[in-house]
């Protein structure tokens, strides 16, 4: 099990197919995005299927990881 974030924009919920190991993880990556992207209206974490493929560690970058 893995954890992906998700933003809202123009009423439509997108991802870009990053799957983390922990929750937390992706949360601070979606709020991350929130940050960068103007359009943004809210963000979301849901659980998914599938290993993690990428980490986003605390005061860290975004880090693939090999499948």
């Amino acid at each position: 099990m893995a954890y992906r974030a998700q933003v809202l924009v123009d009423n439509e919920w997108t991802g870009n197919g990053l799957r983390f190991a922990t929750a937390p993880e992706a949360e601070r990556y979606a709020a991350d995005l929130q940050r960068r992207w103007t359009l943004v209206r809210d963000w979301r974490v849901q659980e998914t299927t599938g290993n993690a493929n990428c980490a986003f560690p605390y005061k860290g970058q975004l880090t693939q990881l090999e499948e």
